[in-house]
C-alpha cells in the first residue's frame, strides 16, 4: 500500500508544489488514483470561509444545490504561494466550475467526485466530527475525553453510526452529570 501512496505523491506533485502529505486510509488512496483528476483554481468560486471547515461548508453547499447538479468532491488543494498540497474539499457545478469556502485562494486541485453513496459516507463521518467537537465545546470535554471514547468504541468494532449513537449518549449522560456511572448494561457506551 505504501506504494499506491507514493504513487500518489508523484502524481499529484506532477501539477506543481513540492510537499504533499498523504495519511488517508488505503480506499481513499486507491479511488484518487483511479479517478482522480487536476483542475485549475482560476476560475473557482471562492466565499470566505472558517479556516479548517472546508468539509462542512463544502457538504452545507452540496446538501443545498445537489439536484441542481452540484457534486461534492474531495481530495488535495494547492496555493502555488508556500508550494504545499494540503487535504480539501470542495464543490464543482454541472459546468465545472468549482464552488468552495477558504481563507487562502486555491491555485490547483486534485481529486475525485463523490458519487451519492459516497457523499452519504462523507455526510456522515463529517456530521460525527463536527457534533463531537460542538458537544466538546458546548460541555468543555477534553480532546482526551473523546480520543479515549473513539478508542473505546474502536475496540468494541463498532459501525460509524453506533459509535455515532454511542457518542450522542454519553454527552446527554455528560449533560445531565451523571455519566453513565449508574447505569451497567452492555449497550451502554463507557463513561468518560
Amino acid at each position: 500500500m505504501e506504494n499506491m501512496r507514493e504513487e500518489l505523491k508523484k502524481r499529484i506533485l506532477s501539477f506543481g508544489g513540492n510537499v504533499i502529505h498523504i495519511t488517508h486510509p488505503n480506499k481513499d488512496v486507491k479511488k484518487w488514483l483511479d479517478r482522480g483528476v487536476a483542475s485549475d483554481g482560476k476560475n473557482s468560486i471562492v466565499e470566505n470561509g472558517r479556516a479548517g471547515f472546508c468539509e462542512e461548508e463544502s457538504l452545507d453547499y452540496y446538501l443545498k444545490h445537489k439536484d441542481e447538479g452540484m457534486k461534492l468532491c474531495k481530495g488535495f488543494a494547492l496555493n502555488k504561494d508556500h508550494g504545499m498540497w494540503v487535504y480539501h474539499a470542495w464543490c464543482k457545478d454541472k459546468d465545472g466550475i468549482i464552488h468552495e469556502w477558504t481563507s487562502v485562494k486555491r491555485d490547483l486541485y486534485y481529486g475525485i467526485e463523490l458519487d451519492e453513496k459516497e457523499a452519504e459516507e462523507f455526510r456522515r463521518s463529517v456530521d460525527f466530527a463536527y457534533d463531537a467537537e460542538c458537544a466538546r465545546k458546548e460541555k468543555q470535554l477534553t480532546a482526551t475525553d473523546i480520543g479515549k471514547f473513539a478508542f473505546d468504541a474502536l475496540k468494541e468494532s463498532k459501525t460509524k453510526n453506533e459509535i455515532g449513537e454511542s457518542f450522542k449518549r454519553v454527552v446527554e449522560e455528560h449533560r445531565r452529570g451523571d455519566n453513565g456511572k449508574n447505569d451497567k448494561s452492555k449497550n451502554n457506551a463507557k463513561s468518560l
